[in-house]
């Protein structure tokens, strides 16, 4: 508790680190709850834990967790990751899907 005393005290022109700020703007709430826990699950089968709410918002931790995920031998888990991340890529290049 005392970083967060120490971080109270700073004057507000502390700004975060320009890191942080790309974080924070590459946010993608891209997939539904429903998704992110099917996911989760089946990489708990594998002994995996996955965070879900990491997954929405941290696209790094996302897109390691669907590598992952696709090299696992499990075809339904594996055709979910592939799934999740044409959704990502697709999201990310504001293309819009067919149909």
């Amino acid at each position: 508790m005392a970083h967060l005393r120490h971080l109270a005290t700073q004057p507000p022109t502390v700004r975060p680190l320009p890191a942080s700020l790309t974080r924070l703007g590459c946010r993608h709430d891209s997939w539904s709850q429903d998704v992110l826990g099917d996911f989760s699950l089946r990489m708990a089968n594998h002994g995996l834990s996955v965070s879900s709410s990491m997954m929405g918002r941290d696209p790094g931790y996302a897109l390691e967790q669907l590598r992952h995920a696709r090299g696992l031998e499990d075809d339904g888990l594996r055709q979910l990751a592939e799934a999740m991340v044409r959704d990502f890529a697709r999201r990310q290049t504001g293309v819009k899907a067919l149909g």
